[in-house]
This record gives structure tokens, C-alpha cells and sequence, in this order.
């Protein structure tokens, strides 16, 4: 299949991009692409952005997670757990969890 630049009529070669952003913020690698060799304008086919979309979709399911400010009761820090996550994971109030620190950076927290 043949695809022309459409700044300068130039017949685009196909390549592979070593990283590239589909959606800010979520970097995929190892992109197929049409570059053209004169401007360097890059095009993607309609496959190529239905599989970008995909690979993007995945990622972020996987990149989960919220943000919340710590608040203090008694002497200690409290993480509030947000109504949906805690339903999903069926917690409830008074149950245990587990505290599991991660090389100084956080924690995970887990049902005991």
C-alpha cells in the first residue's frame, strides 16, 4: 500500500517508533508508522490507531490508583479509602488489613 504525504506529495516509507504517546501521559513502545523521508510528518493507519487504542486501554487499566490527603486520628495517619474501591474490594468497617511497606517509597495495603 502506498501513502503520500499530504504536505508534500512525497511517498511515505514505513517505520517503527521507538516510543511514542497515543494519550499523553501513557507512552507506548515500538509503534508502526509511515514517515515521510523529505518533512518527517509521520501517519498512522486507521489499524495502526485502532491498535494504539487497545495498547493505551490496557495499560490503563493497569495504572489504577487515586490520591488522597493523609488526616490524623488519635496519634496516628489515616488513608481514606475511597466508597467504589472499597466496595469492589468488599471492605467494610472494623475489618483488619495489612500494612506491606515497599523499599521506603509506600506501602500496599491488603485484606489479613
Amino acid at each position: 500500500m502506498k501513502i503520500t504525504c499530504l504536505k508534500c506529495n512525497e511517498v511515505m516509507k514505513k517505520t517503527r517508533l521507538d516510543k511514542y504517546e497515543y494519550v499523553e501521559g501513557t507512552p507506548l513502545f515500538d509503534v508502526p508508522g509511515y514517515q515521510c523521508p523529505r518533512c518527517g510528518e509521520f501517519f498512522f493507519t486507521e489499524d495502526i490507531v485502532d491498535t494504539m487504542e487497545e495498547r493505551t486501554a490496557e495499560i490503563r487499566r493497569h495504572e489504577f490508583g487515586f490520591k488522597r490527603r493523609l488526616t490524623t486520628s488519635g496519634g496516628g495517619l489515616v488513608v481514606r479509602v475511597p466508597p467504589d474501591l472499597a466496595q469492589d474490594l468488599k471492605l467494610r468497617e472494623g475489618q483488619q488489613v495489612r500494612l506491606l511497606p515497599i523499599k521506603h517509597r509506600g506501602f500496599v495495603v491488603e485484606k489479613a
